[in-house]
């Protein structure tokens, strides 16, 4: 079998047989600990789609400079999305903000609090 390493070259240690073994029995006496199940699996979302959605400063104003629903986020001042009813907007501007959740995380940077 071939030596595997990290991308910082490290070498990669399997765990032995019976160490897998007495992880596996750790991981069965503990009781807060269990296998998801099919349906917990697919109703699982990605991490910066659940905050976006778990934000409660978004809102919609009209626009009659562009004679369209804006959405809007308190917390990210600079993101809108415009749309035709005030359901597109509100779903836009939570795509949005997710993405930029998205990239805030990867790059490590905090991500703002709700603001009303």
């Amino acid at each position: 079998m071939p030596k595997l390493t990290t991308k910082s070259g490290l070498p990669f240690i399997r765990n032995t047989d019976e160490d897998e073994a007495a992880i596996q029995r750790g991981i069965a006496a503990d009781p807060d600990t269990y296998e998801a199940t099919t349906e917990e699996i697919r109703a699982m979302r990605p991490f910066p789609e659940l905050l976006a959605e778990r934000r409660t400063d978004y809102r919609v104003e009209w626009s009659s400079e562009d004679n369209l629903h804006v959405g809007l986020c308190g917390g990210f001042p600079t993101l809108s999305w415009l749309g035709d009813t005030p359901e597109a907007a509100m779903a836009g501007i939570k795509q949005v903000v997710a993405g930029v959740i998205t990239d805030m995380l990867h790059n490590k940077e905090p991500i703002p609090l709700n603001r009303a």
